[in-house]
């Protein structure tokens, strides 16, 4: 098949085909058991996701938001059915209260499922109270038995665990090391890389170990050991990116050696330095090889074949500097071995990761505000459906209002407005066929399904495949598929009126919540990405001011540190999703690729500064005071540098020139040299001057990045870019 259609991926046919199994068996007991099958197929096509752990976990949320839901909106029926503004007043409020908890809850995708069932147990039921009860106790059956249909499917039918997935992103990750380590070896043998093959081996580690963080949290799902050990794992990646930075170091410790080195003893420093280096290679390769053991403690970590050599005097401060990073490259490794070696044994295991602090309540939170507009959103749109007694198909729009809202509530709604409103068109154009040509001449429900096989298939492989926006697109699609083709009701008129209300229904409560959070936001892809900008260089400038005051060999700069990487994280996500959304049509253009290349420049840039604080876990605390002087000086230019960006960019003008670090540099060396060269330089003072000059070194490498995001953010105009909205 892959070679009639060159690009379609086998295992995104394999996923679809699973899923249109699970859909055939859920249709085939629904039909026997007189369900309504419409609850299980739309359960199916939701669960259906690239790795077995995310199905099971999204499942379990599934039938705890549905059970929950069901609950509170039969509570809800029984309580107000006959008083319509109490019961629309109770429903609008714990709209709001789920809309709040999905929020900042763990759990968002339960609380969503939860809002979906209130609103479908309570709205469905209002204009007969009495049947409140079957459709709770339905809408709960038939989400069980499908979860378990989908489970099974995934399950055992050639099973794509997230486990092994990580497995294999492990040993990428560790073989994308070895080759950063290995560019470096060709750089101290003289043959130097290109620069740009340097950068993206680099960007693809930054990528690798977002993925390895998000494929953990689903093989703790679907993968017994990896659920057991997760804190063991989640501390050994936290290790791997302290080799990334290791690694990151030597390049950077090679680049000023080489400038640095010109008639001071060639010959033995490098041949030292070339030797331990091929060591901590050899060493990375038995790290990887040490993957295909036991770790739980029963092997124990191997000895490594030879030790670094530390014994030999190197006469220069830049290949002393050099040489201290590559030990310490093997010390992270050798970290890493041990940590691997015993990440699964019960009696080492670390402690649990503690649960993240509570959110207090504010009414001027984000989070509240969003609620208090979901709540009103069902409380006019409730009102309108009672009032006016909508006919049947038209209740829906309740139900997909609080879809929208819930989505409105993760992220924004006009970054997947257009995805949303696509799929009621893409959704009905597939539905109609069927409804008005195939199933006038089928006598039973149970004839459909080839059918809807042939017709959801495409869209289920489209969902496996798409990016997130789209995949939104036609995951909605096939979902309106199911819902317009009417499989619940008992009888079928085959009306254009009864189709067109379901559609109305469908189409309407997306409409109806991307119209009222419309009025209400004014948020904008450019505006957006500009605010995430803007607080990422002030968030970087904060970050060194703080660790100025703590340093990050201490517990409390050590937290500083990871709030940092937690919160970049997160904002290369919404940078990037931004980006994303960007109408790049009304500007010049190669202003995406520019947008692209200052995205990837503020990765480089958080990975310098993450360095940088690597190795001044160990501060630069000389005794020459001048010394000591113009390193502070240093520092303080490159937090100020983060500072100018983010006010020039507050202001919309062209950022100016940076602080100069380069004369600080050269200051700092000058100052150096002169205190080695001195009679009175003995080994204490030599060591003190070499950690300076190292430290140094990847400040350097650090504003070089600064200045570099600096030029990108400078290539565009950032007035004509949000000429409209500021």
């Amino acid at each position: 098949m892959k070679g009639v259609i060159p690009d379609l991926d086998a295992t995104n046919v394999l996923i679809a085909l699973k899923t249109c199994l699970a859909i055939v068996l859920s249709l085939a007991i629904a039909f026997q058991l007189d369900w309504k099958p419409s609850f299980g197929v739309i359960l199916i096509i939701v669960l259906q996701t690239p790795l077995l752990g995310a199905t099971y976990k999204k499942g379990l949320l599934y039938i705890a938001g549905t059970l929950s839901g069901a609950i509170v909106g039969l509570t809800m029926v029984a309580l107000f059915a006959h008083d319509r503004v109490a019961f629309i007043v109770a429903m609008a409020l714990w709209t709001g209260f789920g809309i709040y908890r999905l929020q900042l809850s763990r759990y968002p995708y339960a609380w969503l499922i939860f809002t979906v069932t209130l609103m479908l147990v309570g709205f469905f039921s209002v204009q007969d109270p009495s049947s409140a009860f079957g459709i709770a106790v339905m809408r709960s059956s038939t989400i069980c038995v499908a979860v378990v249909i989908a489970f099974l499917v995934h399950g055992v039918l050639w099973p794509i665990g997230a486990g092994k997935i990580f497995e294999r992103q492990l040993h990428g990750f560790l073989d994308g090391c070895r080759g950063l380590l290995a560019l470096t070896s060709r750089a101290l043998a003289g043959d130097e890389p290109d620069p740009d093959a340097v950068r993206k081996a680099e960007t693809a580690q930054i990528n690798a170990i977002a993925a390895l963080h998000g494929t953990l949290d689903a093989a703790a799902a679907d993968t017994e050991r990896f659920g057991r050990f997760h804190a063991g794992y989640e501390q050994l990646l936290e290790q791997l990116y302290e080799l990334l930075l290791a690694i990151v170091a030597v390049r950077e410790d090679l680049q000023i050696t080489r400038d640095g080195q010109a008639g001071k003893s060639p010959d033995t420093a490098p041949a030292i330095i070339r030797s331990n280096l091929e060591m901590v290679e050899s060493e990375l390769e038995e790290l990887m090889s040490d993957l295909a053991r036991p770790r739980d403690g029963t092997a124990g970590p191997r000895e490594a074949d030879a030790g670094i050599d530390e014994s030999t005097e190197i006469d220069t401060p830049f290949a002393a500097m050099l040489a201290g990073s590559i030990r310490d490259v093997a010390r992270q490794v050798s970290k890493l071995r041990a940590t691997l070696s015993h990440v699964e044994d019960p009696e080492q295991a670390p402690a649990p990761l503690p649960a993240p602090p509570r959110t207090p309540f504010r009414v001027t939170s984000v989070q509240f505000r969003k609620a208090a507009g979901s709540s009103l959103v069902v409380m006019l749109l409730g009102w309108f459906y009672i009032e006016t007694q909508w006919p049947m198909g038209l209740e829906l729009s309740i139900v997909f209002a609080s879809i929208a809202i819930a989505l409105g509530a993760l992220l924004p709604l006009m970054l997947v407005g257009r995805q949303l409103l696509a799929s009621t068109i893409i959704g009905a154009a597939i539905a109609a066929p069927l409804y008005f040509v195939i199933m006038p001449g089928i006598s039973q429900y149970e004839q459909l399904i080839p059918w809807l096989c042939v017709v959801l298939i495409p869209l289920l492989y489209l969902i496996a495949s798409a990016t997130p926006q789209t995949k939104i697109q036609y995951l909605f699609s096939a979902i309106f598929v199911i819902a317009l083709l009417s499989l619940d009701e008992e009888g079928q008129s085959y009306s254009f009126s009864s189709f067109f209300n379901t559609w109305m229904g469908l189409a309407g409560g997306f409409a109806g919540a991307l119209a009222v959070f419309g009025l209400f936001s004014s948020m904008v892809p450019e505006r957006e990405f500009w605010k995430q900008l803007r607080s990422f260089f002030a968030g970087c400038g904060q970050s060194m001011r703080d660790l100025g005051k703590n340093p990050p060999g201490t517990p409390a700069g050590a937290a500083i540190v990871k709030a940092g990487q937690k919160q970049w994280a997160s904002q290369f996500k919404q940078l990037q999703m931004w980006s994303s959304a960007i109408d790049y049509k009304r500007l010049p253009r190669d202003d995406r690729q520019k947008i692209q290349a200052l995205i990837e420049s503020i990765k480089h840039v958080a990975l310098r500064l993450n360095c940088a604080e690597h190795v001044q876990r160990k501060p630069v605390t000389t005794t020459f005071k001048t010394l000591r002087e113009t390193f502070h000086q240093l520092y303080n230019a490159c937090a100020d540098s983060f500072s100018l960006i983010a006010n020039s960019l507050a202001e919309l003008k062209p950022i100016p020139d940076l602080p100069d670090t380069e004369h600080l540099i050269r200051e700092i060396e000058s100052k150096g040299d002169t205190i080695l060269q001195s009679p009175a330089c003995d080994n204490v003072s030599h060591a003190e001057v070499a950690h300076a000059l190292s430290v140094r070194a990847h400040f350097q490498s650090l504003g070089d990045a600064i200045q570099d995001c600096r030029d990108r953010a400078n290539a565009l105009d950032w007035k004509g870019l949000n000429r409209n909205y500021f």
